[in-house]
């Protein structure tokens, strides 16, 4: 039992993320899809020069960011623990990055 423990203890959670895009961003990014291209700055006409919208913007981006280095920056140490649990921590922290990676290709 004490064994047990000690191992669950010497796991590493995954965070599972998820990135939030802009809802006039989206919207952009799907009439341009719809439309056989990719968005370019210049769909967004005059919104580049609305401070609000780029501040939003920008506020979404830093969010990305902090939540990517959720998983990026983890760190376990392979001497505690089992093989067994360093293995799953690395197919973990694959579907992790992968998950992101979907995330990042889709509008």
């Amino acid at each position: 039992l004490m064994m047990s423990l000690l191992q669950c203890q010497q796991n590493v959670e995954i965070p599972e993320i998820f990135l939030s895009v802009d809802p006039e961003v989206r919207a952009v990014v799907l009439k341009c899809r719809e439309e056989g291209r990719r968005a370019r700055v210049e769909d967004f006409g005059d919104r580049l020069n609305d401070a609000s919208f780029l501040n939003t913007v920008q506020s979404g981006v830093n969010r990305w960011i902090k939540e990517i280095q959720k998983v990026t920056r983890l760190q376990r140490d392979p001497t505690t623990g089992s093989a067994v649990q360093e293995i799953n921590f690395w197919l973990s922290l694959e579907r992790a990055l992968n998950h992101v990676s979907q995330q990042l290709q889709s509008p």
